[in-house]
């Protein structure tokens, strides 16, 4: 499941590749920007698992799906 930016992390990103930023100040908002995407990644895999049959057809995912997604660490895509 790819990770789909929210207008604050896409805002977040190109504040990111500001050249006139300083390099800490770029670097910090991109470890935010990953900080907060591997939160999300870690409540979504959480809730993966314990989601119903009837919740996992109605996003279109079958139960070895969500059974590996759900198993993945937060770091990996």
């Amino acid at each position: 499941m790819p990770y789909n930016h929210s207008h604050t992390a896409q805002i977040a990103l190109n504040l990111a590749h500001r050249t006139d930023l300083p390099v800490l100040s770029q670097v910090a908002i991109r470890f935010a920007n990953t900080a907060a995407k591997w939160a999300d990644r870690y409540k979504s895999r959480q809730k993966l698992g314990t989601m119903t049959p009837e919740q996992m057809k109605d996003i279109g995912i079958t139960k070895y799906e969500a059974y590996h997604e759900s198993r993945k660490s937060f770091w990996r895509e």
